[in-house]
């Protein structure tokens, strides 16, 4: 299933568009995630006030999450609020796949950024996957880590706009 981001700055400028706009994406079969939660505007309020799917937590509480508490707790915390609304978690800038266990420790679903995936245009991603692979194994790079499964990390693709 494709995931299509919304800004918290655009749901805050015109909130009946921002509304009209995620109701049109679900009637086509898509999620819709909140981007960069936790830096700009946005409250938790805003996540009683539209169906978003999916929570991408800024990258700012990312980068420096291996030494600061303060990061992991504010990542734990959101976490928490967006499991409790049955949204799924996503850690942008994740730089370093070996960032998985704490990520997955802290409640992340999934992880985005170039220690997964490097972002490629929407063509690049269609025609490589209409490309046989030899191996077997999905001809795509993917762009994003599902964390759920604690037993193994699983690979999935992630379509950004």
């Amino acid at each position: 299933m494709y995931s299509i981001e919304i800004t918290e700055t655009e749901a805050i400028r015109s909130p009946e568009q921002a509304l009209t706009f995620i109701n049109d994406v679900h009637a086509f079969g898509c999620k819709v995630a909140l981007d960069d939660f936790g830096t700009g505007l946005a409250s938790f309020d805003y996540l009683r006030q539209y169906p978003f799917d999916e929570l991408k937590i800024d990258g700012v509480f990312i980068r420096n999450l291996a030494n600061n508490t303060v990061d992991k707790s504010i990542v734990s915390a959101i976490c928490q609020v967006a499991h409790s609304m049955n949204l799924q978690t996503v850690a942008e800038f994740v730089e370093d796949v070996s960032m998985s266990k704490t990520l997955s420790d802290l409640g992340v679903d999934f992880a985005q950024g170039y220690g997964i995936g490097k972002p490629k245009p929407l063509s690049d991603l269609f025609n490589e996957h209409n490309r046989p692979s030899s191996s077997g194994a999905p001809p795509y790079e993917a762009s994003e880590v599902d964390l759920g499964d604690r037993s193994g990390h699983h690979i999935k693709s992630r379509l950004s706009f």
